[in-house]
Parts: C-alpha cells; sequence; structure tokens
C-alpha cells in the first residue's frame, strides 16, 4: 500500500485497495495517514487519484482527513482530482457535440479532430465508479472555505 502512494499508480489500484475488504481498506488508509502525517513525499499523481478513489467511495470522512494534513493537498491536487471523477461525463458531452456536428454536416473536420482528441484525454484513465455530486461540490466548497485567502491566492498563482 505504501507503493501505491510513494509510486506512481493508477486510480482502478486505489479504488480496489480502498474497497477491498475491512482489512485491506483499514491498512490503506493507516498507511496514508502515518506517510502524510510524517512528511513524506508523495507523488502528485497517487496523491490525486487516492482522493478520487474516496470521492468515488463516497468515503468523505477520509477524504476530509486527507484534506486535513497542511502542505499536503493543494488546489491543484484538488481539481485534479475532480477532474478525474468528471471524465466520463466530459467525454459524453464532447461525443454528443460530434454527434451534433455530424448531424448538421457544417463541421470542420480539424474540429471534430480536435473535439475526438478531447474525448480520448478524458477517457485516458477509465474511472469506472464515482463522479461529482452535489454532495461532492459542497465538501469542496466547505475545504475551499477553510483555505485562508493568502494561501488560496497562492494556489491560484501555480495554475496554468
Amino acid at each position: 500500500n505504501q507503493a501505491l502512494l510513494t509510486e506512481v499508480s493508477v486510480f482502478s489500484q486505489h479504488l480496489e485497495a480502498q474497497s477491498a475488504s475491512v482489512r485491506s481498506y483499514a491498512y490503506y488508509r493507516a498507511t496514508a495517514v502515518q506517510l502524510m502525517r510524517t512528511g513524506v513525499d508523495l507523488v502528485h499523481v497517487s496523491k490525486t487519484r487516492a482522493l478520487a478513489a474516496a470521492w468515488a467511495r463516497h468515503d468523505y470522512a477520509f477524504a476530509d482527513e486527507m484534506l486535513s494534513f497542511d502542505g499536503c493537498f493543494g488546489l491543484k491536487e484538488v481539481l485534479k482530482a475532480l477532474q478525474l471523477l468528471d471524465s466520463r461525463r466530459r467525454a459524453r458531452a464532447l461525443e454528443r457535440r460530434i454527434a451534433r456536428l455530424n448531424a448538421q454536416g457544417s463541421a470542420k473536420q480539424r474540429t471534430k479532430t480536435k473535439l475526438a482528441s478531447f474525448i480520448n484525454d478524458a477517457r485516458k484513465e477509465e474511472v469506472t465508479q464515482g463522479s461529482v455530486s452535489g454532495a461532492l461540490v459542497r465538501q469542496v466548497k466547505r475545504w475551499v472555505r477553510a483555505v485562508p485567502a493568502a494561501q488560496l491566492e497562492f494556489f491560484a498563482l501555480q495554475l496554468p
């Protein structure tokens, strides 16, 4: 379980580790909390996938616990986790847009290719469980309100 957080891993591995069994989940959670508490440098990609897996399982207590560690999660990680969970909806919306453009017959091939590329990006890592729900949005809003304004400003300056 430590390797899931300290090395590059995929969403499905985190989801499986968190939902395999009660014992496996307890070990995963204890390992994650201990690594964050001791200040071990976790891989950015693994942090976002661990957070997204907790949200996908509706385990808001674990997600809150992960977000409570200072310096471990920033706005970038939270937004990436939300983007990962929202990827299925986004891909479906883009597919509907391509179908509508094909039905109208007025779209350029370049536009369709660009949209197809966005679909491939959204489907790069399959998220089979979870989505961005209203409850999740409320939790993220609560987290953002708890972050000091100066720190939010710092996060915003780091975004592209």
